[in-house]
């Protein structure tokens, strides 16, 4: 992998000329930023709705258990924004922004396969009819039609 990190540049030399990346650099570096955005948004976005499917908030306990979920959610995603500000910035200092991209990588792709294996044990099933990429592009397409018919 040392093709892919870029030389050593340092920017405190007056007239440092620090080489640019360009083809498998900077491909793999956008590729890596556009997974990890992709793969936070996804799950920071339907983990609560999934978890709060679990519950049923008329039950007083049950919603106690809700609120306990929250709390807990909101630790967890607090506690990885500070590891992952730490420890994979030490990675990228240390070893190359090719590791810590590519460890922010595996972790998502392991807690999404962790979040695919967790869905058979859910409480509340929702049955699907349709296909949910159609489903997916719908919701992007309505609005722009709506716009240009009226």
């Amino acid at each position: 992998m040392g093709s892919l990190t870029p030389p050593i540049c340092n920017v405190y030399v007056k007239d440092a000329h620090c080489a640019k990346l360009s083809g498998k650099q900077e491909a793999f570096f956008f590729i890596s930023l556009y997974l990890l955005a992709f793969g936070s948004a996804g799950l920071k976005a339907s983990l609560p709705s999934h978890g709060a499917d679990q519950f049923d908030e008329r039950d007083p306990k049950e919603a106690m258990q809700m609120s306990s979920f929250f709390n807990g959610l909101l630790l967890a995603v607090c506690i990885g924004g500070a590891v992952s500000l730490t420890f994979n910035v030490y990675i990228q200092d240390r070893y190359g922004w090719d590791w810590g991209f590519g460890i922010s990588t595996f972790a998502i792709v392991l807690g999404t396969i962790l979040f695919a294996f967790g869905l058979p044990l859910y409480r509340i099933h929702v049955a699907h009819t349709k296909n949910g990429i159609i489903e997916i592009i719908q919701v992007c397409i309505q609005p722009l039609v709506i716009t240009f018919l009226f």
